[in-house]
């Protein structure tokens, strides 16, 4: 096969990016190369392991993806120039030392290894690296943790966003490095937690990296750092008992409360107190059991806010012209829905909001994906006014 070509593929990268590609080249993180004759991909070890491809035509790279968020975001990243440093070294070309006729990965070697040998070369790569010592401990150790445990986690997580408090901004690059140490922390110290059920430790951990993220601005949305959150939260709710999840529910429906009396008081900030407010909505939502309790619980969270769209709207344009007052109609509708509401009582309520657009979009929707075009138990006449 034809050397490739790389070009100037240096110039693709900022110098932050460069180096930080380099790192991972040096500490050999990039493995599994294969080159077809259109594209090469490779995988990456970093907070996870990551495949880049890149594509070749005329034995020329002319394109490249990753799997990592930061890339999805259409920029390039380390693990790009990691694999083009690997590329670049020939590391394609080379061949590893052969065993029954195959190539010999590093999995095999160790597994082939003996055992004192194994304990000794685990003992030299942890000797020096806190945190998978910390990993190591997190993920053996038994039993709940102890105040002085929790008490070092918890710093830890505030230590995440400190550097970023004086100034109160995350620029674009800086993002992606926090992105990094915080997915880092939390897949390191979270899911050892949950399976030790220490969920409510976890969940106090994860909320205090998300408290210090509300904080700050983001030069992009930050929305991949939130989601991370998310995650973890998910994580927690779903591995206690009925009972913390209740108080976390609690939880979230304090936050989301606190939260609006916060965008009211701000509103050069509101767009992102709703974003945050979305974020609880979807957890309340979906992330706990589908219990009659906790649907119930929704069921009064969202009246409670459409009490406040038509109160709000006394004061300016009618509430049913309002695009989000639709979205917690909708959800009021759905949540009816799940909860075995009559069906006549459901059609009712439906009806008497024909006049937003948001409802009025829903039922075409589904009156087409069901073909139910002559649907006579509806009040067309109403809906056609309404129109």
């Amino acid at each position: 096969m034809a050397k490739l070509d790389l070009g100037d593929w240096q110039e693709l990268f900022s110098d932050r990016i460069y180096e930080r590609g380099l790192a991972y080249y040096e500490d050999e993180a990039v493995h599994d190369i294969e080159r077809t004759k259109n594209k090469i991909t490779a995988a990456v070890d970093g907070s996870d392991t990551y495949t880049v491809t890149l594509y070749v035509k005329d034995d020329a790279v002319y394109n490249m993806t990753c799997t990592c968020p930061y890339a999805a975001k259409g920029e390039n990243c380390k693990h790009m120039a990691a694999v083009l440093l690997a590329l670049e070294d020939g590391q394609l070309l080379q061949e590893e030392p052969e065993t029954n006729g195959r190539k010999r990965m590093w999995k095999d070697i160790l597994q082939s290894m003996p055992e004192q040998e194994v304990r000794s070369l685990l003992f030299q790569l942890l000797e020096h690296d806190p945190e998978k010592q910390q990993s190591l401990v997190l993920t053996y150790s038994k039993g709940m943790l102890s105040q002085k445990e929790m008490q070092k986690l918890l710093r830890q997580a505030k230590d995440l966003c400190r550097p970023y408090e004086r100034e109160g901004f995350v620029d674009y690059h800086q993002e992606s490095e926090l992105y990094d140490e915080i997915y880092s922390y939390l897949s390191r110290v979270i899911p050892p937690l949950v399976k030790r059920h220490c969920s409510r430790e976890a969940f106090t951990l994860v909320s205090q990296v998300f408290a210090d993220l509300v904080e700050l601005e983001f030069e992009e949305s930050g929305e991949n750092l939130m989601e991370l959150c998310r995650d973890s939260w998910k994580d927690s709710i779903q591995a206690t008992s009925s009972d913390e999840q209740q108080k976390m529910y609690a939880w979230f429906e304090e936050q989301m409360n606190s939260c609006r009396q916060q965008m009211k008081l701000d509103a050069d900030y509101a767009y992102w107190y709703e974003y945050i407010i979305s974020i609880y909505e979807s957890i309340l939502l979906e992330d706990f059991p589908s219990s009659r309790l906790f649907q119930l619980r929704n069921l009064a969270w969202v009246d409670d806010v459409l009490d406040q769209y038509a109160q709000e709207h006394k004061r300016t344009s009618p509430v049913y012209e309002s695009t989000e007052y639709g979205i917690y109609l909708i959800r009021r509708i759905q949540l009816m829905q799940v909860l075995s509401y009559p069906l006549e009582e459901i059609e009712k309520y439906t009806a008497s909001h024909y006049n937003n657009k948001e409802v009025r979009d829903m039922l075409i929707h589904e009156f087409f994906a069901k073909g139910e075009y002559e649907k006579k138990n509806w009040n067309w006449q109403g809906f056609s006014r309404a129109l």
